[in-house]
């Protein structure tokens, strides 16, 4: 079990606070970038308080939680980011399905949290160093919302391309109409032939139609002016917790307060190189699928490894209520990676088994079910997407899901 320097270590505060900078700067170009144009304040102001929700209250709550108690896997940063996640997934659904407007109660409850976190001052102690990491987040948000519109793909000012006709490419406004197609019909097509499925990396445009629904806008406006608020501090924010968490786990000291640390991060994800030399850019925060699926990746890892450190002083043997949990957890987690990219399920599926077999997992009970929880994700995966990309009339790589014609 952990100990309190290291409960207290574990709940430091610089990553929750370099999240709510990115996602506040993220929301002031965002605004600034629609000068001259109409502009909504509140969709902005409401969209950094939903920010604040997902990267505050599992501070709040595991601290809260875990002083009154010895350190549990399931009550964990990790953890409570998903339920708070699905949380509001699940208020978007009910929004939509209601016909409710929970966008300005949510925003309340986020402004509660923000100025029940700011009691947390323990983060301050150095005011220098913090102003100067403050500074390194600024910068970082600046670079994570500029490349969100790298290459013309993405713009706060895509609806008026679109009506004036300029450049606009078809991959956003084929995500965004999936998305609002999910949000209006509960079914992931395009609606260009009627509501034919699509089974293709549905599961972010889930998100993506929730997340609209939640605050009341259109699935164009979420993609464009509410993701990087949201969707792309969501992504450094649990990169940068499991990094933590694996480094803990292996006796490792992750510095957070150190802004060499800092520097570095930014350094790896800006890649300060000429984009032609790079093989792989900024697509992994770009991609729909591909940012989403690796943010659940990085939970999967992080629920895993915080499981793992909190059992390794019990007896792996014994299958628990708690075991039954942590592998209903993973299993749903690793489906829904799967569902949204159909080349995790092969990535992280294979790196998972390996695992498995390497540390003989599968000689455990709890080894044995999580392996028949890959399988089963598996087949289900199988039937459910890549036997449906193999059908040649409704191939989903067909951006209106009907057949494809072939020039000859």
């Amino acid at each position: 079990m952990m100990n309190r320097a290291e409960l207290k270590n574990n709940n430091s505060s610089i990553i929750e606070l370099f999240a709510v900078t990115v996602s506040i700067v993220a929301g002031l170009l965002s605004w600034l970038s629609r000068w001259g144009f109409d502009r909504d304040f509140s969709l902005i102001v409401k969209s950094i308080l939903i920010a604040f929700i997902l990267f505050l209250t599992p501070h709040l709550f595991s601290t809260w939680v875990n002083e009154k108690d010895e350190f549990k896997w399931y009550l964990s940063k990790p953890m409570f980011f998903l339920y708070t996640f699905f949380f509001l997934l699940g208020l978007g659904k009910l929004s939509i399905l209601l016909d409710l407007d929970v966008s300005i109660p949510v925003s309340i409850a986020g402004l509660m949290v923000f100025v029940g976190i700011m009691k947390d001052l323990g983060f301050l102690n150095n005011y220098r160093n913090i102003i100067f990491l403050i500074l390194i987040f600024v910068g970082f948000g600046i670079w994570s919302t500029s490349v969100h519109t790298w290459d013309h793909y993405f713009h706060p000012l895509m609806r008026e391309k679109i009506i004036s006709g300029a450049w606009a490419h078809r991959e956003p406004i084929w995500h965004a109409s999936m998305a609002g197609m999910y949000k209006t019909y509960g079914v992931m097509s395009t609606g260009l032939d009627g509501l034919v499925p699509i089974y293709y990396h549905n599961f972010g445009h889930l998100v993506y139609g929730l997340l609209s629904g939640l605050l009341k806008i259109d699935t164009n406006t979420f993609l464009n002016i509410c993701v990087p608020i949201i969707i792309i501090p969501i992504f450094f924010y649990m990169f940068i917790l499991t990094a933590k968490i694996i480094s803990a786990f292996f006796g490792i000291r992750f510095i957070e307060n150190n802004y060499k640390v800092w520097i570095i991060v930014l350094s790896m994800f800006a890649l300060p190189l000429p984009t032609r030399l790079l093989p792989e850019t900024y697509h992994y925060i770009n991609s729909t699928s591909y940012s989403t699926a690796l943010i659940l990746t990085f939970l999967l890892l992080s629920i895993n490894i915080t499981f793992f450190q909190n059992k390794k002083k019990r007896n792996i043997n014994v299958l628990s209520k708690e075991d039954i949990y942590f592998i209903l957890i993973s299993i749903l987690i690793f489906l829904f990676t799967a569902f949204s990219k159909i080349s995790f399920l092969y990535i992280v599926g294979a790196i998972y088994a390996y695992i498995i077999i390497r540390l003989k997992f599968f000689k455990k009970p709890l080894g044995v079910y999580l392996f028949l929880g890959l399988a089963l994700v598996s087949i289900i995966m199988y039937y459910r997407t890549i036997l449906p990309l193999r059908d040649y009339p409704t191939l989903a790589f067909n951006e209106s899901g009907g057949p494809i014609l072939q020039d000859f």
